[in-house]
């Protein structure tokens, strides 16, 4: 049976988009409608962001060492009292983790392996991990990230489907289900995209990103650089493919199949619909620009309305 087949129409996500200095210029102008924008952790940020919209925090969180600890993208451990508060004041309804276990953490398991052995104590750390945050805010406000083969330092059996549903059935938490994400992790897999989305814990989809692919070679090295990015953080962006760029004639195409995965109600509950294009810094603001944002994010938001408006049934869509 497909994933789709007993799901129902579901109500419309709300629309956020990643802040940015371009962004926020667009509405400020009047020139660009949002229900809220998606922000990284940092208070400065999340006020100049709050003053122009609602604000839901992207928490850079991280599972896989198996230690019970969650910890930052710095490797220090959760700081769950300023956690909370983040996410009190910003109405943000859930915490969110990224499954990323690594070749440090995990140095007797080979990376590229996907064997069966090799794979279940990736999903026992992760989920010893998640559990921590789970004990803090209770299963219902907790949700997973998935990650891709980074081709460096990420253990590739936890980008596997069962992996990730493994998880999610151990700790009763939510899925955010970043779609460019699973399309590497299928790609670098030799998948189907499709079929392996199809494979993700669907039901327990609680918030959809979504952003174009794209190969890191000129313009956008050359932006960074230029945006007074180090050569060495470049040349670990350059020369594969990455996501948080914007959308081509594909991702486009890909959209409209998600957008309609999501009113079918084949694709959970998502409480909203993120476009991670754009941001702050120098690697972000390097690669941001302002027409992108003015004409896709729009376009993306009529996609979704579109499709919610005249939800096909769930096994039309599969």
């Amino acid at each position: 049976m497909s994933p789709g087949m007993n799901a129902r129409p579901a109500p419309l996500p709300r629309f956020a988009l990643n802040f940015s200095s371009q962004a926020a210029g667009l509405v400020a102008e009047g020139q660009l409608d949002i229900d809220l924008f998606k922000c990284p952790a940092w208070p400065d940020l999340i006020a100049r962001a709050a003053a122009l919209r609602p604000v839901y925090v992207h928490l850079s969180l991280h599972a896989g060492h198996g230690d019970g600890v969650v910890r930052d993208s710095h490797g220090a451990p959760a700081d769950w009292d300023a956690v909370e508060a983040l996410l009190e004041a910003t109405e943000t309804p859930f915490a969110n983790i990224h499954l990323t276990p690594t070749t440090f953490q995990h140095p007797g398991i080979p990376r590229s392996s996907l064997a069966l052995e090799h794979m279940e104590p990736l999903v026992a750390a992760m989920t010893k991990d998640v559990d921590a945050a789970v004990r803090r805010f209770g299963a219902g406000h907790v949700i997973v990230e998935n990650d891709y083969d980074d081709g460096r330092e990420q253990m590739v059996a936890a980008t596997l489907p069962e992996a990730i549903a493994g998880v999610c059935a151990a700790t009763g938490c939510g899925f955010l289900l970043d779609a460019s994400h699973a399309r590497l992790a299928a790609r670098a897999l030799r998948w189907d995209e499709r079929d392996y989305l199809s494979a993700l814990p669907l039901a327990a989809i609680r918030e959809v990103h979504l952003t174009g692919l794209g190969f890191m070679g000129e313009p956008w090295v050359g932006r960074m650089a230029a945006n007074g990015v180090a050569p060495e953080k470049v040349a670990s962006f350059a020369g594969r493919m990455h996501d948080h760029l914007p959308l081509s004639d594909d991702d486009w195409a890909f959209a409209e199949w998600a957008a309609r995965q999501m009113a079918a109600g084949a694709w959970g509950k998502p409480w909203v619909v993120a476009l991670e294009y754009g941001g702050e810094g120098p690697i972000w603001q390097a690669i941001t620009d302002g027409a992108v944002i003015a004409d896709q994010a729009p376009r993306l938001r009529r996609l979704l309305q579109e499709a919610f408006a005249v939800a096909p049934p769930a096994e039309e869509t599969t």
